[in-house]
């Protein structure tokens, strides 16, 4: 009998370091985990949430659980350069300066709509607030290119999607 000289994909293991398995259930864990300390710790309950003072910190803390738990699981896994790796995702520009452009003025372009659906509706402009301008645009990029990459897209995309991808079927069809 010839066996075949074709070199095997390696398995993919459910529990090894770095499966998507360990990532999901870590994520879940300290996720959920700092929620509901947040949670109990709040004033009033789940009206007065999310809380202030260390309320407000175990809450981002939360929110930034999957990037923490793929870093250390990329770290544990590769070592630096796979979390240098992983952290060059963040900054990776893979579309056209236009596509930009267009995400930017399709945002503009729905705010104003509803501020003139509002306007006709209504019969006044909306409430804005007293905020500069320039404080707006830049709360506005700040929290959409740092903090939505930093804290959920790092783990979820670049973590466990690509892992997903090297490994089950099952698990990219569910992806």
């Amino acid at each position: 009998m010839v066996e075949s000289v074709t070199p095997r994909a390696p398995e993919w293991k459910a529990a090894e370091p770095g499966s998507v398995l360990v990532f999901f259930v870590l994520t879940f864990a300290v996720t959920w985990s700092l929620w509901l300390a947040a949670l109990a710790i709040s004033r009033d309950g789940a009206a007065g949430y999310p809380p202030a003072g260390v309320g407000t910190l175990l809450f981002y803390l939360g929110v930034f659980a999957p990037a923490f738990v793929a870093t250390w699981l990329t770290h544990r896994q590769e070592g630096s350069n796979g979390v240098r790796t992983l952290l060059g995702r963040l900054v990776r520009v893979r579309a056209g300066l236009r596509w930009y452009a267009f995400a930017l003025g399709y945002m503009a372009a729905i705010k104003l709509t509803s501020a003139l659906i509002h306007r006709l509706v209504i019969g006044a402009w909306p409430r804005f607030g007293t905020e500069p301008i320039l404080l707006m645009v830049a709360a506005i990029l700040l929290s959409t290119l740092v903090f939505s990459q930093a804290g959920e897209e790092l783990g979820w995309r670049g973590y466990a999607f690509p892992a997903s991808a090297r490994g089950s079927v099952l698990a990219r069809r569910a992806w």
